[in-house]
């Protein structure tokens, strides 16, 4: 197999692996709160890092956490459960690190872009608490 379609199978991996989490969510209330959060992921990654964003997720919306850790941990760039995957990512080489972080950025990418497909905003509940 040629790198390139390598390439594509691991994206079309990303792609099915976010389509599977996203359809399996049922509860309206938690696929708004898992889309509020999904959105949002990609630029936290970017701007805060793997570390601070898993911290984030893993504080406050578990699902995202879980999709992402569970993906990394699938990719073996992590090999922890829980909140013990940021004692694997803390613990990482520089360029693991970067490895992993461009990898959680391309699956974040297909998490956001099945959310915002399949998870469509309540638009009654609005500016509502």
């Amino acid at each position: 197999m040629l790198a390139n379609e390598d390439s594509v199978m691991l994206d079309r991996g990303r792609a099915r692996e976010a389509h599977e989490k996203v359809n399996a969510l049922t509860d309206p209330d938690s696929r708004q709160k898992f889309r509020s959060y999904a959105l949002k992921a990609p630029s936290m990654l970017l701007s805060c890092g793997l570390g601070q964003t898993c911290a984030f997720l893993l504080a406050k919306e578990k699902k995202v956490f879980n999709a992402l850790a569970g993906w990394l941990k699938l990719k073996k760039y992590v090999e922890s459960e829980d909140k013990e995957i940021l004692g694997d990512i803390v613990k990482m080489t520089p360029s693991r690190y970067r490895l992993a972080e461009r990898e959680a950025l391309a699956y974040l990418g297909w998490l956001k872009r099945m959310s915002e497909i399949y998870l469509k905003e309540d638009k009654g509940n609005k500016g509502k608490p």
